[in-house]
């Protein structure tokens, strides 16, 4: 599965902060995506085609706005986990160790793992203090790899839509009871860099 990464989050992190493809161009790299949009730095998520911006609890689609870091991938799950009523809930501290019951080479730890995560959410924390409670929707996210977060983001990162495409977030944790699971191994990803002339005169190793 083929990924495509616009910039760095250590040039994010100081502060380029603008500029980055814009949001109806990102089908051209893939269904589903993860990242950040221009000078608010709200969270952008690419769910089945469509970009949506989330804030404080909110979502609504969006075309024009540029990105100055996303990450998106053509998503076609290999592996699938359902989450039975009777079974422990999952979480989000919980989603590595669903992903290694797939089985041998199935836990994706030393790669790039784009999931998702449907059903009704017993509740869904979101940025900004926000809990959404009973709520059906889906959350998509990627898991990256401990050798590249200096270049992504850190560990597990992913955003929740409800059903009703009016709410949503990036996801603090979150715990469902009755489910599905899905995800996939990265085997390959494009890195695209900057333009913008202060990208090169950031010390990015600092």
């Amino acid at each position: 599965m083929l990924a495509y990464r616009y910039s760095l989050m250590s040039a994010l992190k100081r502060g380029l902060v603008s500029g980055g493809p814009p949001a109806s161009r990102l089908t051209g790299y893939g269904s589903h995506g993860i990242g950040q949009v221009s000078g608010s730095l709200n969270d952008l998520l690419l769910l089945d085609s469509v970009p949506y911006e989330l804030h404080d609890g909110k979502a609504k689609r969006i075309t024009d706005v540029s990105l100055p870091f996303v990450m998106v991938t053509k998503y076609e799950p290999e592996y699938r986990a359902r989450i039975p009523s009777d079974s422990p809930s999952v979480s989000l501290s919980t989603l590595r160790s669903v992903f290694a019951s797939g089985g041998h080479g199935a836990s994706g730890k030393n790669s790039y793992t784009p999931f998702s995560v449907t059903g009704r959410f017993e509740s869904v924390q979101v940025k900004g203090g926000k809990t959404l409670s009973g709520v059906k929707g889906t959350i998509f996210g990627i898991a990256c790899p401990p050798w590249a977060q200096e270049i992504s983001y850190k560990d597990i990162q992913c955003s929740f839509l409800a059903e009703d495409k009016a709410q949503g977030g990036k996801v603090e944790d979150f715990e469902i009871k009755e489910g599905e699971v899905y995800w996939a191994i990265g085997g390959r990803y494009h890195l695209g860099f900057p333009f913008d002339p202060s990208y090169q005169d950031m010390d990015l190793e600092s």
